[in-house]
């Protein structure tokens, strides 16, 4: 009889493809918006922002595992770093995706999990094994294939330096971004949920209400 399944693992797989869905539905129907209104991606941005912040509400009122913390200018502050760091990342990601096509996009970010690693190893004064350090390695070489010129992609899909330098600024904060999350989560009583509504509204409140030009 063959062995059953372990349900952690399939959970683990659950989560991971649910993820890989949705961030692949997001990347299409984002640079959908974004080609009709390519002159207001700061402002879509911050409509996504608030979006989350006010589907967060409504879901609490259906159940007790999402709960809204209070607001706490002493908390604010603290997660102020993270807060942040969301924002400048969303931005380059949002300027990423406007310029350049929706099937490189993951290309032109594909530097997310070496910068990780080096931001990581970074924070925590820690050395990567070896098998780490060739996956990263792989996925390196990989997104530097990927962003070579070819002659076989018509022009309008060769994506600027610009457009690069956006990818790569954007790959470099959500790898802060990650880091940062690890340290902030004891602030948020180690709920994932009550991190989530500090991010949005201090990043829609960051964007809306300081100044971010959004056109």
């Amino acid at each position: 009889m063959a062995p059953k399944p372990d349900a952690g693992n399939l959970k683990v797989a659950a989560v991971v493809t649910f993820y890989m869905v949705s961030a692949l539905t997001m990347v299409f129907v984002n640079k959908a918006v974004l080609n009709n209104s390519p002159d207001l991606p700061l402002l879509f941005l911050l409509l996504q922002l608030l979006i989350a912040v006010v589907l967060l509400h409504v879901s609490a009122l259906f159940t007790k595992k999402i709960e809204i913390p209070k607001f706490e200018v002493g908390l604010a502050k603290s997660l102020f770093p993270v807060v942040s760091v969301n924002i400048v990342g969303l931005v380059f990601n949002t300027l990423c995706l406007r310029d350049v096509e929706a099937s490189f996009f993951q290309i032109a970010r594909g530097l997310v999990l070496p910068l990780t690693i080096v931001v990581s190893c970074a924070h925590t004064r820690t050395t990567p094994t070896q098998k780490v350090v060739m996956a990263a390695g792989v996925v390196t070489i990989g997104f530097m294939i990927g962003v070579a010129p070819t002659k076989d992609l018509p022009v309008s899909a060769i994506p600027s330096t610009l457009s690069l330098f956006y990818g790569v600024l954007s790959s470099l904060f959500i790898a802060i971004h990650a880091v940062l999350i690890k340290s902030s989560l004891p602030y948020c009583n180690n709920s994932t949920i009550q991190l989530a509504w500090w991010t949005n509204v201090g990043s829609a409140y960051g964007m809306g209400w300081e100044g971010v030009p959004l056109g």
